[in-house]
């Protein structure tokens, strides 16, 4: 959440938030997570939905129940470009979802997305083939969902090359993206940042392609330069 503002304020964006639950933790993992009660997230996303949101960015959700409302809400928001970072578990620290969440998210949220932001652990998990590599599975989606989502499958987890990643942009064709390894200590985040951003950059009409590089990009800049704050470069 709190990265998700940063970003938002770095591009001179109001956001509107609904808070799923309460998390402890610090730069290398996630120790306790609790939900909101039902009457609140159902609340707050009454709130939200009185706002004029040019775009939708969903990230951790941590019941069932949770999955069931957001539905509803994106039903009533169509037309609104939606960016779903499908946080299956935090990078350090116990699942976010069952497997009845896993299989809800699936058949039910994910349609509703314009762009999907998996990392490889992520994306295995949504199609839960173990026996292929990251470029097949690309594949998979192409022919499975043709474009519809978008699925920007991000590569920081790729280990295969201690100089280099490689990224895949997966809609009705396959666009596959080489980029330098980050040599930086604190990447608590990059994935909220990167699907909050590309949500940004949809909002101001850019076309979910495009917006998805450029939120890459502006994540590589944005962590080199908190790396510095922090003295971690």
């Amino acid at each position: 959440m709190q990265q998700d503002l940063r970003v938002a304020y770095s591009h001179l964006v109001w956001p509107v938030s609904t808070v799923s639950g309460v998390t402890a933790q610090t730069f290398s993992g996630v120790f306790s997570a609790e939900p909101v009660s039902d009457s609140m997230f159902a609340d707050q996303l009454s709130c939200s939905a009185k706002f004029d949101c040019a775009a939708i960015k969903i990230g951790a959700i941590m019941t069932l129940s949770q999955m069931k409302m957001v539905k509803n809400y994106l039903l009533g928001k169509t037309g609104v470009p939606v960016v779903i970072d499908p946080v299956f578990a935090p990078s350090s620290g116990d699942p976010f979802y069952s497997g009845a969440m896993r299989n809800y998210f699936i058949k039910e949220l994910m349609p509703l997305a314009t762009l999907v932001t998996p990392n490889i652990e992520e994306l295995r998990l949504i199609i839960n083939i173990e026996s292929l590599i990251t470029l097949q599975m690309a594949e998979y989606l192409i022919e499975t969902y043709c474009g519809k989502p978008l699925f920007y499958i991000k590569g920081g987890h790729d280990c295969n090359d201690d100089n280099s990643i490689t990224e895949y942009i997966a809609g009705s064709e396959l666009i596959t993206i080489t980029k330098e390894r980050w040599n930086i200590a604190y990447r608590h985040g990059t994935g909220c940042a990167m699907a909050a951003a590309a949500a940004i950059y949809m909002a101001k009409k850019t076309n979910p392609y495009q917006a998805a590089v450029q939120a890459s990009e502006y994540v590589t800049k944005l962590y080199s330069d908190l790396n510095e704050e922090l003295s971690f470069g």
